[in-house]
C-alpha cells in the first residue's frame, strides 16, 4: 500500500514538471514566431560590375530559389534605385542591368531579391565604376617613331603601347583609290599600310578600354600622319648582273612603268607602258657579278603613281647565238640619303611568261632572279617577265 502510494507521488510530480516545462518552451517558441513565420529568400550571387560611358552593368546568378519574383539596387546611400522583375527557371540564370545616364564616379550597390509577397533576401554588395569626359581627356594617344617605305607599303614604328589600349585605328586612301580603316594591335610595335601611295598621308586615333571587362571603347581625337621627305625621295634601284653560257645578244632588258595596273599577266603586263633604262649602266659579260646602278629614278616619276621595275628576258630562234642565263642579285630599293628602303625579297617580283616557256626554268629566291629560256624547245620564241611590286 505504501509502495503505490510513493508511486502515484512520483507521478504526479513528473506531470506538474512537464506542465510548467513545456509552457515555458511554448512561451519561447511563441517569442520567434508572433509576426508570422520568417520566410528566407536567396540572395544575388556572384555579382559582377562593368563601368563604361557614364554606364553601368550589373549582372549576378540566380540560383535554385523559385521563389524568387524581383529585384531592387540602390546606390547613393539608397537615395536612388531601380527595380525589376525576374524570371526564374529550372537552371542557373543571370540577371544583366544597365544603368544609364550616370555620373562619372565610383558607386557602392546593394542588391535585394524580394518574393511576390515582398519577403526580402539579405543585401548583396558590388564596387563599380563610371566613366566619362574626365577619363576620356586623361587619355594620351600612341605616337609613333618613324616610318619606312617598303615595296608598295609603308612600315610605321609605334611608340610602346600603355596598357588599357586596345590599338590604333588607321585610316587612308590606298594607291588605288580606295578608303582603308586598318587597326594596328596593341602589341605590335611595327605595322605596314599596305599600297600606301606616294605623297599620301593619314588619320590616326587610338583606342582605348579603362580595363578588360569594361562596356565601352574610348577615342582620341584623329590625328593626322605624313609621309616624310625621306621616304618620298625614294628613287634609285641598285642590283648585280651575271650571265653564263650561250651567246646571244641583248636578251636581257631593264625597265620601269608608273601606269602597269599590277595585273601580272601576259595581257596587262603588254597593255602597259615600260620605259627602257638597260644602258643607264652595263650589264654583266660574264659570270662575275657586275654592279648596275644605283640609278636615279626621280625623273621618270609621276605624282600619285606608283613605279614597277621589270627584268624582260626573251629568246628568239630568229637570233644568232644559244640562250644564255642570267642572274639578278643584290637588288635594293634606296632613298636619295642611302636609306635601303627595301631589298629582293621585300621588293616582291612575280614571274609572267609569253610563248611555250616550260616550268620551272625560270625562277625567284630570296637571293636570286634567274632568267633563262627553253631546255627542250628552243624554236620557239619565248619572253619571261620578273616584275615588281609598285616600289615607290
Amino acid at each position: 500500500m505504501k509502495s503505490s502510494i510513493k508511486l502515484l507521488s512520483v507521478l504526479t510530480l513528473m506531470v506538474i514538471t512537464c506542465a510548467l516545462g513545456c509552457k515555458k518552451m511554448e512561451d519561447k517558441i511563441s517569442e520567434f514566431i508572433k509576426d508570422g513565420e520568417t520566410i528566407y529568400i536567396a540572395k544575388a550571387d556572384s555579382i559582377k560590375a562593368r563601368g563604361g560611358n557614364e554606364r553601368i552593368e550589373l549582372s549576378w546568378l540566380l540560383l535554385s530559389d523559385p521563389k524568387v519574383t524581383n529585384y531592387k539596387i540602390y546606390w547613393n546611400s539608397r537615395q536612388d534605385s531601380v527595380g525589376g522583375a525576374v524570371t526564374k527557371s529550372q537552371d542557373v540564370d543571370t540577371v544583366r542591368v544597365t544603368l544609364n545616364g550616370m555620373v562619372e564616379g565610383t558607386y557602392y550597390f546593394e542588391i535585394f531579391m524580394f518574393d511576390k509577397d515582398g519577403n526580402a533576401s539579405i543585401p548583396a554588395t558590388a564596387i563599380g565604376r563610371v566613366y566619362g569626359e574626365q577619363y576620356q581627356a586623361s587619355l594620351l594617344g600612341r605616337t609613333y617613331r618613324g616610318m619606312t617605305r617598303v615595296g608598295e607599303g609603308v612600315e610605321i614604328d609605334w611608340m610602346p603601347a600603355q596598357p588599357s589600349l586596345v590599338g590604333v585605328e588607321v585610316k587612308y586612301r590606298d594607291s588605288e583609290g580606295g578608303i582603308v580603316e586598318h587597326i594596328v594591335p596593341q602589341g605590335a610595335e611595327l605595322d605596314t599600310l599596305q599600297k600606301f601611295p606616294p605623297n599620301g598621308d593619314f588619320q590616326y586615333r587610338s583606342m582605348f578600354k579603362p580595363d578588360s571587362n569594361a562596356l565601352d571603347v574610348f577615342y582620341t581625337e584623329y590625328e593626322s600622319g605624313q609621309i616624310t621627305n625621306d621616304l618620298l625621295d625614294v628613287s634609285a634601284v641598285s642590283f648585280s648582273s651575271s650571265v653564263q653560257y650561250g651567246a646571244q645578244e641583248d636578251q636581257l632588258t631593264v625597265l620601269l612603268s608608273s601606269d602597269f595596273n599590277g595585273k601580272y599577266d601576259a595581257d596587262n603586263v603588254q597593255a602597259a607602258t615600260w620605259i627602257d633604262i638597260t644602258d643607264a649602266y652595263p650589264l654583266a659579260a660574264g659570270t662575275s657579278r657586275t654592279p648596275w646602278g644605283p640609278k636615279d629614278f626621280s625623273e621618270f616619276k609621276v605624282e600619285n603613281k606608283p613605279m614597277y621595275i621589270a627584268f624582260m628576258y626573251v629568246f628568239d630562234p630568229e637570233k644568232s647565238g644559244s640562250q644564255r642565263n642570267w642572274l639578278i642579285r643584290d637588288f635594293e630599293l634606296t632613298s636619295v640619303n642611302g636609306e635601303v628602303i627595301a631589298n629582293l625579297p621585300e621588293s616582291g617580283f612575280t614571274l609572267v611568261h609569253e610563248g611555250a616557256v616550260e616550268p620551272g626554268r625560270s625562277t625567284l629566291s630570296s637571293t636570286t632572279i634567274t632568267l633563262r629560256g627553253n631546255a627542250s624547245n628552243t624554236e620557239t620564241k619565248t619572253v619571261t617577265w620578273a616584275i615588281s611590286k609598285a616600289l615607290f
